[in-house]
């Protein structure tokens, strides 16, 4: 699956030339006019990376970088603002808000090329650290002195789906036991249930994990993954 990145600018040449030049790159491209439309898109879909006009009627890209900001899916995308004022002020306001990278128009193809190219990593680090995985292996939830028995999901970086037999809270502190495909050793995050679905399946964030089984987290991820 290629990488996909948000484009919003109200000018409509400005997201054809974009276009052009982004998608021989191998990346998938969403143009967007209108920041309040970016943001319902954010709600339910997600993206690698992002590039805004900072000067846009209505929704201007400071605040539509400050709400993927405080998104659930897409915190930590790179963020490209790109934009007619280069002064001081304007570039501190826009890193205040959140932007990874400033860009000043005129964006030739050439530069625009390269900061792909510098982007492509962060973005490939952005994929994985949401990326969630099939894995389906047996799992001890343990909340105080009480343990739930039953099986994981799906896994990724920062947490993991969960079928267990009995009701633990919203909220509720736990700790976690589990064994990745062909490890002997178990991981033993732990962190607290996040969500509930409507088949009582439970995502469990992960606040504290060792370095160790984060490594083997990723090992998993990176060993399965599809670009």
């Amino acid at each position: 699956m290629p990488l996909r990145i948000m484009v919003v600018d109200d000018e409509p040449a400005a997201l054809r030339a974009i276009k052009a030049t982004v998608e021989p790159l191998g990346l998938e491209v969403l143009l967007l006019q209108d920041g309040r439309r970016a943001l319902e898109r954010l709600k339910t879909e997600r993206f690698d990376g992002f590039m805004v006009d900072g000067t846009m009627p209505g929704l201007d890209g400071f605040e539509l970088t400050q709400a993927i900001r405080s998104s659930t899916s897409s915190a930590t995308a790179p963020i490209v603002m790109i934009t007619d004022a280069n002064d001081v002020s304007t570039m501190r306001r826009a890193f205040q808000a959140g932007i990874s990278i400033f860009l000043t128009k005129p964006v030739s193809p050439e530069r625009l090329t390269g900061l792909i190219r510098i982007l492509r990593g962060p973005m490939l680090i952005e994929r994985r650290r949401r990326a969630r995985l099939p894995l389906q292996t047996p799992v001890r939830v343990r909340v105080g002195t009480h343990d739930y028995r039953g099986i994981t999901l799906n896994i990724g970086e920062g947490g993991v789906l969960v079928e267990v037999s009995g009701e633990i809270p919203l909220g509720q502190r736990v700790e976690v036991e589990f064994h990745l495909p062909g490890s002997t050793a178990a991981l033993k995050p732990s962190g607290s249930v996040l969500r509930q679905d409507a088949s009582g399946r439970l995502a469990i964030h992960f606040d504290r994990l060792a370095d160790s089984d984060l490594a083997a987290i990723r090992q998993y991820i990176l060993g399965n993954l599809k670009d």
